[in-house]
């Protein structure tokens, strides 16, 4: 019985020897606060509700999927170059408030890649320890400061910016935006080019570098910190040196592994170590003490007794001797009231009343801080609703795809969008649902679109298309739960001269389910979404929008408003290029100046155009984003550039304009025709208005082949 008490006493010795520090918890709270939306890592889309605007305090990327708020820095260089007076006393502000209340304790305690840091030196391998080099090196990041988020962003505050920190150092940017975007965009994979490689080489070499340097970027690059480091004398939140109690033995200094001189200057991060080493308890917290170390003195012994308890009757010949000579006595272990010793007993109960309170305000406010934790989750997670996720519609349906319906029959999709009674021209249109048995999200959708399919009658096919890829599933068994429908269920395969399966033809990448297709009755892609499904009523009215052949187009539920105008950048006269006349198929091309995917397809959709000799048009749109581009520094990039080919864009026969704001926040033109935070993005529209070509990200050879082959349907007709 003895051996097995012993056992656990050993064991609950290992686990509280080895259980996270308050401060190392409070880190990981934070993370899990920044990036709450757990449903962004599924999805593949940013989080767009409210808090997405506010700045957070600790360094933590914009673009990461589950990222609820903006991240400081790469505010503060938007605001550098925004003509909005307002953003930009925002940011600064904020910063400042946050450096006034808790300085570099940010970077202590309330910083993900901090943590991340921390974690990678704890990797068994050679350390390098601190000294003179290290800490002349630890000024870089305030080089980094100046150049890379002031002065650069300044030069181009009439042009196009440069976030020159965010682009081209940023590890968070790679690590939470990059990789937790791409796995669910496979459209955006086309965006990545030399900017990205350099990135990847740079992240790969920070991780290495901090599994040796102990917080290697905090302290020699990040500009974050730099900045909250102007405010640690002034912080209200740090650690503070009582100087008449400090001998100067410099035991402080040597536990710090970051590049500090005194306890609380510049390089400080105010994590607390300090504090737990002070002989003479010199060294406190100013602010609160909840969640920081003690001293070791006041830390309970192996036998469960505070420290104090052995050096009380030291401290007391010290007090005894300072009364007789009425010397102020110097240790530190007893308290002093109305100038005379407490006794040992009274301080004892004294400072057991003091754990007890500081333990009941702990327990208090960790769960304050669990009830805001499931608050920002439940607010992230369900009750902002995503944007349904579009993917690029192929074009006109130009082939007999014959799919094998479950039950024996075939169906050939193009010859049957010739039979019904609703849509454009008389013809029957169809609704094409790719789904997969084993996809949850599929089951939970199938029953709204077999609502949606009684509804339609006959007038609309309804079509549920399962993957190719059965994997041993008797899929017959998952149809029987929705035969009493007007669903058509159908097997999806690979057929020989038709370029693949049906999915590959109608959506094409890398297959999500479910994806839902919505297919005029000539045979044209009005829609197609994935990843973000509807209610009934919601998809009912997507579908009759759609497909009633009125000249408004809708894009997730939204009008395409067709008396859009776009103003000419180059031609030195007020031309406008006016959406709601459209005479001739139009390619519009979506692109910003920074992006190396766009500047690479331009002149191939250049000499594509010209290759049509004035049968279409051809307008490219720059991104707009009010206070970053400046009209003036797209005009000024457009005439300076030259191709390959050593061809100047200014001398191209397309057009070129600037996108705008017709509505909301974000409803740009882009954002009406389906676009994603990916460039470049080809959209092709009829004379009726209609899109029939979009793709998200750079254009290849085998996507001119089928843009001609839309574009010669669309002037046939």
């Amino acid at each position: 019985m003895k051996k097995v008490k012993n056992f656990f006493r050993k064991i609950g010795g290992w686990l509280k020897n080895h259980a996270p520090s308050k401060r190392r918890l409070i880190q990981l709270y934070t993370a899990l606060l920044y990036n709450a939306n757990l449903k962004g890592y599924i999805d593949g889309q940013l989080f767009n509700g409210a808090t997405k605007k506010m700045c957070l305090p600790g360094f933590n990327c914009y673009s990461c999927p589950g990222a609820i708020g903006a991240c400081p820095l790469g505010s503060l260089q938007g605001a550098l170059t925004n003509s909005d007076h307002k953003w930009t006393a925002y940011v600064f502000g904020i910063l400042a408030i946050f450096g006034i209340m808790l300085g570099r304790t940010i970077c202590g305690f309330f910083c993900p890649v901090g943590l991340c840091q921390e974690l990678l030196y704890k990797i068994p391998s050679p350390k390098v320890k601190k000294g003179w080099l290290t800490r002349l090196f630890s000024y870089f990041k305030y080089v980094i400061l100046g150049l890379m988020v002031v002065i650069l962003p300044l030069m181009y505050m009439d042009g196009s910016p440069v976030p020159s920190f965010c682009k081209y150092i940023c590890p968070a940017g790679l690590f939470e935006g990059a990789f937790g975007l791409l796995p669910n965009n496979p459209s955006y994979y086309g965006m990545l080019g030399v900017v990205f490689s350099w990135k990847f080489l740079l992240l790969v070499a920070f991780i290495v570098l901090s599994i040796v340097f102990f917080r290697f970027f905090c302290r020699f690059i990040c500009p974050l910190g730099a900045i909250y480091g102007f405010f640690c004398k002034v912080a209200l939140l740090g650690v503070k040196v009582d100087k008449k109690k400090c001998t100067d033995c410099g035991m402080c200094i040597a536990v710090c592994k970051m590049d500090t001189k005194t306890v609380g200057d510049h390089e400080c991060i105010h994590c607390g170590e300090c504090i737990r080493v002070c002989p003479t308890k010199a060294i406190s917290w100013k602010g609160a003490s909840l969640f920081v170390r003690t001293n070791d003195l006041d830390a309970p012994t192996p036998e469960g007794k505070p420290l104090t308890e052995f050096v009380v009757p030291k401290a007391a010949e010290t007090v005894a001797v300072a009364a007789e000579t009425q010397n102020e006595p110097t240790m530190v272990g007893l308290k002093m009231v109305d100038s005379q010793p407490q006794t040992m007993q009274e301080t004892l109960n004294a400072r057991a009343k003091e754990r007890y309170r500081n333990k009941i305000l702990e327990i208090v406010a960790w769960c304050l801080a669990g009830i805001m934790l499931l608050g920002a989750y439940l607010y992230a997670n369900v009750f902002v609703k995503s944007k349904p996720k579009t993917d690029p519609p192929a074009g006109v349906i130009s082939k007999n795809f014959t799919l094998q319906v479950y039950g024996g029959e075939s169906y050939t999709l193009y010859d049957h969008a010739k039979e019904g009674k609703i849509g454009v021209g008389g013809g029957r249109a169809s609704l094409v649902l790719f789904w997969q048995a084993d996809k949850k999200e599929c089951e939970d959708f199938m029953p709204v679109y077999g609502e949606v399919a009684k509804r339609f009658g006959d007038s609309v096919n309804m079509l549920a298309v399962h993957s190719e890829e059965t994997y041993g599933k008797d899929i017959g068994k998952w149809v029987e739960k929705w035969e009493d429908t007007s669903i058509i269920f159908a097997q999806d395969s690979v057929q020989e001269g038709l370029g693949g399966s049906l999915y590959d033809y109608l959506v094409g990448g890398t297959a999500v389910y479910p994806t839902l297709a919505i297919i005029d009755s000539e045979g044209r892609i009005r829609h197609v979404t994935n990843n973000g499904f509807f209610e009934e009523d919601e998809l009912f009215n997507v579908v009759i929008e759609n497909l009633t052949g009125d000249a408004e187009y809708t894009v997730e539920g939204k009008f395409f408003k067709r008396d859009i105008q776009l103003k000419e950048l180059i031609a030195g006269t007020e031309v406008y290029y006016d959406l709601s006349a459209i005479s001739k198929p139009i390619i519009l091309n979506f692109w910003y100046t920074d992006c190396l995917p766009c500047q690479e397809e331009m002149p191939e959709i250049n000499a594509f155009h010209e290759a049509y000799a004035g049968a279409i048009d051809t307008v490219t749109v720059h991104q707009h984003k009010e206070g970053l581009y400046k009209e003036s520094g797209v005009i000024d990039f457009i005439n300076k550039k030259d191709d390959i080919h050593g061809k100047m864009w200014r001398d191209y026969s397309i057009g070129f304009t600037m996108d705008r704001v017709f509505g909301g926040a974000e409803e740009t033109l882009h954002y009406y025709l389906g676009g994603t935070s990916a460039w470049p993005m080809t959209v092709v529209l009829d004379t009726n208005g209609c899109i029939i070509y979009r793709k998200n990200g750079k254009l290849v050879e085998s996507d001119f082949a089928r843009l001609k082959i839309v574009l010669d349907e669309a002037l046939t007709r």
